[in-house]
This record gives structure tokens, sequence and C-alpha cells, in this order.
């Protein structure tokens, strides 16, 4: 049968036998996406589900062939209905230890299996059917994060040591199974100038140019040609502002990124590990240091400095005011508008 990556699209045929009756998880050859495969319903319902080799060795393909998938998720249809019916008889009759004891039991069996995500979703679970089963949640959280570590790719770690030897294993696992992965081939944009794009890429393969366009001069220029270990668009991940360069892929290239929003959710259960991404990333080059080191301009005009208070009204789309004019402190202005700072109480 054809699956299709629900990414880029990438067309593969796949023996439809050799997929599990409940379907399975894979990843694309080509940018690695990962997405879930299953049988025509016709097959699905006609054939049972095929038993994979647990002694499959792994490949080292990033598109995952459906045996391997099959067994990381071989889950008995049965045996999990059972044991969710359990787990709410439990949780119905108040008896948390009984409860606690099952989803424990589910939640080391899927990190065993690598199926993280799972694995989390019952640990959530088990937080709520039994929030006194201090053991078991301390416990199955151990079990989970030991997996994660002991499932890092050494070579993801070995290009990347100067940024994980900053991090404890807590928060080590966190970046590397956060990070989403992407390709691109020759003479494709990761991210143009000026584009709404906030996510932070890390080059795993390949070579890119970082380049801006320099208004002066009316051209585009290479400010550096990136390479495994480097990382790019720090300035919109770190604040709010567009793409300040263009990213384009030189040959097939090969990246991770994370995205902006991932920051918000550290605060709270990785306080430490925004800051320290941000440091190591911002003891690479700064485009304003490779701006002036290549002569580029930039700043499309001139701008002047000032120092001055004044007073900034919302409009809406019809010209009407919104909510209370503020105050701000205005910093500089030109030809092509204005920076100011404000401080806000939220």
């Amino acid at each position: 049968m054809k699956i299709v990556c629900p990414n880029c699209k990438s067309e593969y045929q796949v023996h439809e036998a050799k997929i599990p009756a409940k379907g399975a998880y894979t990843s694309c050859k080509n940018c690695r996406t990962r997405f879930f495969v299953q049988r025509e319903p016709e097959l699905a319902v006609k054939q049972s589900r095929v038993k994979q080799n647990s002694t499959a060795q792994k490949s080292t393909d990033m598109f995952a062939p459906p045996a391997e998938a099959a067994e990381q998720q071989e889950v008995s249809q049965g045996s999990l209905g059972k044991e969710q019916q359990l787990i709410e008889q439990y949780i119905k009759q108040d008896n948390q230890e009984a409860a606690a004891k099952v989803l424990f039991e589910l939640i080391v069996k899927y990190a065993k299996q690598k199926n993280f995500d799972k694995a989390e979703v019952l640990r959530d679970k088990l937080y709520e059917a039994a929030p006194m089963a201090l053991n078991e949640i301390v416990k199955s959280g151990e079990i989970i994060e030991e997996e994660k570590s002991q499932s890092i790719d050494q070579n993801h770690l070995k290009a990347w040591s100067d940024l994980y030897d900053r991090l404890e294993s807590g928060e080590a696992s966190e970046l590397y199974y956060t990070m989403k992965p992407c390709s691109f081939t020759a003479g494709q944009a990761v991210f143009n100038q000026g584009d709404n794009n906030s996510n932070l890429y890390f080059v795993q393969d390949g070579q890119l140019d970082l380049s801006r366009f320099d208004q002066t001069h009316g051209q585009e220029k290479v400010l550096k040609q990136l390479k495994a270990g480097d990382v790019a668009n720090l300035e919109p991940f770190f604040s709010f502002t567009v793409c300040t360069t263009s990213l384009t892929a030189v040959s097939k290239s090969k990246l991770t990124y994370l995205e902006n929003s991932i920051l918000a959710k550290w605060t709270d259960t990785f306080p430490g590990l925004g800051a320290k991404l941000s440091s190591f990333c911002h003891g690479q080059n700064k485009v304003s240091d490779l701006v002036k080191k290549t002569g580029a301009d930039l700043r499309a005009h001139e701008r002047f400095i000032v120092s001055h208070r004044a007073v900034i009204q919302l409009l809406d789309n019809t010209g009407k005011p919104v909510q209370n004019p503020f105050k701000i402190s205005l910093f500089d202005i030109s030809a092509g508008g204005f920076s100011f700072g404000l401080k806000i109480n939220k």
C-alpha cells in the first residue's frame, strides 16, 4: 500500500501485511516527521495482528521500518482495554492504591517502548487518580527520564556538547525531545528576512547561507555559512521581532528547531533551561557583529537618537481609539519610523 508523509507529502510503498491491525508509528525518510499509519479498513478487519520480531535490529535510517515501529507500539488491544477498564473501576471505587499500581505498570511499559508521549499522559492521569501515591509518581518520572536519557542520539550529544554540558539530565532530555526535525534541499529557504518565523534552528548536517539584504547597497550579503553545530534565528526566538536575516540551504541540509512557545512552558517546568539556552546561543556570533564584519548596513534608514516622553494611542481598523493611551520613552527616529520603550504591570 502507499503511505504519504503528512508534512512533505513524500510517498512510500509498504507491504500492508507488515502493519499491525491497530496501526503503528513511523518516520518520514525525507523530513523525519513522525506520523501514524494503518491498514486499509477492509484488510484491518479481515486479518489478525502481525507479530513483529522483538529482536529486530534497530535501523539507523530515520524512516523506521514498520517492524520496528510495530515493536515499539505493540500493546494488545484486549489487554489494554481491560487495564483501562480496571483503572476506571478502581477510580470509581476510590481505590487509589490499586489504580496507582496498574497505571505505574503501564507507564513503565510505554517508557520501555520509548513511547514517551503516552507514558507522560498516563503519568498525568496517575497524578489525578492517585495524588497520594507519591512513590509511584516519583519513581515513574525517574523511569521516564532514565529511558529518555538512554535514547538520546550520542552523535547529537557530541555535536552539541557545549550546550548539553550546561544542562542537567532532565533539562537535556526535555530539550532533545522537544526539538522537531526538518530538512531542506539546495536552494530552499529555511526563512527569509522579514518573515514572522520565531523558531530557533539547530544545524545538524549540511551547509546553509545566513544572509541579509543591504538596503544601502541594494544587494544580498552573506554574513556567514552555517554548518553542523550552528544555530540561527536567535532574535525572533528570544525577543519580539521578525526575522532579521535569511537562511538558505546551499546543500541538502538537516536541521531541528524549537518553537518559541516552549519558553513559556519551560518557565514552569524547567525554569533554568531557557536562560541556559539563551546563554549558549548568544555566545555564538550575533547578527549585529556579523553585519559589521561584512560591512553591510543593518538599518534601512539612518536613525537619530532622541530622548523624549510621548503618548501612544492605539486605534482599531476604523481609526477609533482602543483602550486608554499610555506613556512611552522614545529611543530613536528615522524615515522608517521610531522605536520606543514602555513599562507594563502585566
